[in-house]
């Protein structure tokens, strides 16, 4: 179950109702639809962007925000293969080759054109399993804390550190700013499914995406507006001032 199927599913009866219902109106009406942009010019920022771009200037090297998982990989591994296929997941995501950078209005979105993606290798030695081990503790540690620099990117980094001919650690790193914990799933999903598919010398069976993150940034800027931001802004505050009479109520 995906991170947002648990979250639907904790909802209370009332409302899932109600977002079935928000669902169900919003499929019927073409003015909710996220459509692709038609210019890559100023591309604003998500909100959820925008605070941890904040965020980094604010802090600017704090590791705090870096996502990473490291996959044990034992038997023959074709790096051509995972190469194409990381380069190929570049490609098809714009979100993994943007950068973000200071614009006369604030912060805009730069999507930069696909290109071969780089994995850095480590040789890791040791005369016993033991010092392999500590050895590649310690550079997975320098890899998934090193810092991330969001104007030059890139914001997801891959590592693979040889432990032995046929055994293989591969630490990838994201930054949070482009990555959740339900992006990150179908990273690795793909990553699998490319990988097998390069490896065995297929055709890419992925469709390309209809829209982009950046296309979803601007749709919901348009969106929270008008009477739609005045209806949010009062349930918000209505919550808000519920939960301090409550607390005022306990004290």
């Amino acid at each position: 179950m995906s991170d947002l199927e648990s979250r639907i599913a904790g909802l209370s009866p009332a409302k899932r109702a109600l977002l079935e219902r928000w669902f169900e109106k919003a499929a019927k009406d073409e003015t909710h639809a996220i459509r692709p942009r038609s210019s890559d010019a100023n591309l604003p920022l998500s909100f959820s962007q925008q605070r941890l771009w904040f965020l980094d200037h604010w802090e600017t090297g704090n590791p705090a925000y870096n996502a990473f998982r490291v996959f044990e990989l034992e038997g023959p591994l074709d790096i051509t293969a995972l190469q194409c296929a990381l380069t190929e997941i570049s490609r098809r995501h714009e979100s993994l080759r943007t950068t973000f950078s200071s614009g006369p209005d604030g912060p805009v979105q730069i999507v930069h054109p696909p290109s071969p993606f780089e994995i850095r290798r480590f040789q890791i030695h040791g005369s016993t399993d033991s010092q392999k081990w500590a050895e590649a503790l310690k550079v997975s540690e320098q890899e998934t804390t090193r810092p991330f620099n969001l104007a030059t990117g890139p914001l997801l980094r891959a590592s693979l550190l040889d432990l032995q001919l046929q055994r293989h650690l591969l630490v990838l790193t994201i930054h949070h700013i482009i990555s959740d914990g339900w992006s990150m799933g179908v990273l690795y999903r793909e990553l699998f499914t490319l990988y097998e598919e390069f490896a065995s010398k297929r055709s890419c069976s992925l469709p390309d995406l209809p829209i982009q993150y950046a296309d979803f940034a601007i749709w919901r800027r348009r969106r929270l507006q008008g009477e739609f931001l005045r209806m949010q802004l009062s349930y918000w505050q209505e919550q808000s001032l519920s939960a301090l009479k409550a607390s005022l109520s306990c004290s």
